[in-house]
């Protein structure tokens, strides 16, 4: 495999998730505390526009670059890379779950997955870590920043 193509392979899947995002986020309604420009989308469309950027300079810099490296599958997936590719395979299905399990539900069960993929042992931090997080989280969103929140299965 050749570092030249999965650069670019990379570069392009990042630039399409970022325009998805940047999509996404047209649905998002402005709320009484944001103006017409900061609202619930400027973040997530200032990230995507950044990934996108970050893509370009990735395509940009590989065609320039003159060394054809030759790469290996092994040396791609190896032991150093579990733990992001693992976290990387929790995320999306956590963002796949999301809307049916809900915020608080998924954000939980996201947090605590992650604590028990990183090794964590102690139970009080297995146990709190997650439910604090969400909580705190979902104030800031929810109850401050009045961006809405998908409700899952606590929709009643």
């Amino acid at each position: 495999v050749y570092m030249r193509k999965i650069n670019i392979v990379t570069a392009i899947l990042f630039i399409i998730f970022g325009l998805a995002i940047i999509v996404g986020t047209n649905s998002f309604k402005q709320t009484a505390l944001a103006d017409n420009f900061i609202g619930p989308a400027f973040f997530p469309k200032f990230m995507a526009i950044g990934m996108i950027i970050c893509a370009i300079a990735l395509i940009i810099n590989t065609l320039l670059d003159k060394k054809s490296q030759e790469i290996s599958v092994g040396e791609i997936f190896n032991k150093k890379m579990f733990l992001p590719i693992t976290g990387m395979i929790i995320l999306f299905v956590y963002v796949i779950t999301l809307d049916y399990l809900g915020f608080l539900l998924a954000t939980v069960l996201l947090n605590l997955v992650l604590l028990l993929l990183f090794k964590v042992k102690q139970k009080s931090l297995l146990i709190l870590g997650p439910l604090l997080t969400t909580l705190v989280i979902y104030q800031i969103f929810q109850k401050f920043l009045m961006v809405p929140l998908p409700p899952g299965l606590f929709s009643f």
